[in-house]
Order: C-alpha cells, then sequence, then structure tokens
C-alpha cells in the first residue's frame, strides 16, 4: 500500500488538466494551425472525429507496467455528446480511474481526437512522480520533440474488431539524449507510438510508451476497444 504522501504524488492535478485543457484549446483556434510540421498536424489538424456520431461512446482499454507498479489495467472512454458539422464535436473524456483519475472539462468544436493529448498528459504525469522531476519538464519535451523533426512517419496496418485497416503510426524518442535524467534512467529509452487511421472510429487506434534497460521496463499502452 503506498504512503500517503505517494498517493497524493500519484494523484493527478485538477491545475495541470486545466492548463493541458487551455493549451489545447489554444491549438484549436482557427489561425493556430499555422506553421504545423507534418506529425503535429497529423494530432492537431485532422479531422480524426468526422466518422463519429452524436451518442456514440469510443471504449480504449489502458495497460502499464513499471519496476515500481504491479501490471495496470484500466480504461478510458470518449463519449460524443453533439455534431457540430461534418468535421466538429462536442466530447466528454472519461479518462482512468481511482488515483490514475485525469479530471477534464468537456471538450467543444473538436475535430482531432483529444484521448491524444490526454493521455501524453497522464504519461508527463506518471513519469513526474516515478523520476522526481517536474510534470512540466515532461510535458515540454514530449511537445517539443512532435514539434521538431526527428519524428518517424510510416504507413501501417492496424487490426481492429477482426478487420485490417491502413493507417500512419508516428514514432518519437523526446529523451534519448536527455541529461537532465541520467543515464541509467529507463525514461532516456521511451519510444512513443501513436497509431491513427481515418477509418476507424475516432480517428486513433493507440497511443503507446515503452522503454526497457537492462531488467527495467516503462510501459504505458492506451488502445481502442
Amino acid at each position: 500500500m503506498p504512503s500517503a504522501h505517494k498517493r497524493s504524488r500519484l494523484r493527478p492535478s485538477l491545475f495541470f488538466a486545466s492548463a493541458l485543457f487551455f493549451s489545447v484549446c489554444a491549438i484549436q483556434t482557427s489561425n493556430a494551425f499555422e506553421g504545423l510540421n507534418e506529425a503535429q498536424s497529423w494530432i492537431y489538424d485532422r479531422s480524426h472525429l468526422s466518422n463519429t456520431t452524436a451518442g456514440q461512446t469510443l471504449n480504449y482499454s489502458y495497460e502499464g507496467e513499471d519496476a515500481v507498479s504491479d501490471s495496470i489495467n484500466d480504461k478510458a472512454s470518449l463519449s460524443i455528446v453533439a455534431k457540430r458539422d461534418d468535421e466538429t464535436r462536442d466530447v466528454t473524456i472519461s479518462f482512468l480511474t481511482g488515483e490514475r483519475h485525469l479530471p477534464l472539462p468537456p471538450f467543444s468544436g473538436y475535430r482531432g481526437n483529444p484521448v491524444i493529448i490526454a493521455m501524453l498528459e497522464h504519461i508527463a504525469q506518471t513519469m513526474s512522480s516515478q523520476s522526481g522531476g517536474g510534470a512540466l519538464y515532461f510535458r515540454n519535451r514530449i511537445r517539443d520533440s512532435l514539434a521538431g523533426s526527428d519524428v518517424a512517419l510510416e504507413a501501417h496496418t492496424m487490426k481492429y474488431a477482426d478487420k485490417e485497416y491502413s493507417g500512419t503510426r508516428l514514432t518519437f524518442y523526446p529523451f534519448l539524449n536527455d541529461e537532465y535524467l541520467g543515464t541509467d534512467n529507463v525514461l532516456r529509452q521511451s519510444r512513443f507510438s501513436i497509431e491513427l487511421s481515418d477509418e476507424i472510429p475516432g480517428g486513433v487506434f493507440s497511443v503507446q510508451v515503452s522503454a526497457t534497460r537492462n531488467s527495467d521496463v516503462f510501459e504505458r499502452s492506451l488502445s481502442l476497444m
């Protein structure tokens, strides 16, 4: 049983969630897409939600493993509250449960699927709690890596509901040469992978982080059910 101090560190902060929400809202404004690179465009400027309908709920499974936790199984869901037009939706997210729950306000008039942003924020907070570093640091490194030129984009086939769908996989390593983490920290090896397809509901198939160093491991995965 974790101590009260450890529980308080692991519990996501509403302040961080609010900061996440308003930063994403800024990206979603009409002129905010100027200057995005290809990887950012796939995440922020893609009509992921155009193939969803009002009243629909998308369910995601969450799995995790690391040196300080038992194997983790959890869930998230995205609810389509209303259809604004052909591309945009009003949505709400229920993201994980218990001490991992990330409180998020409603997302109004969205094109992109905000489960990506929620998952990346959750990963930043988890890395912060395990390393003792600030969540802002991890959040900024992930964001800056996506804005850089080292994100690999490749055609990718994914299997969903017993069918194969074509899409795109983004892969990047935000901490590979990060001196702040130290050479022995497993988080330096973190491989981020985001799988997207216009053919599946909500456009986002999975968001995964995987790192291994010697016997140490850090794994987090969110996948469409």
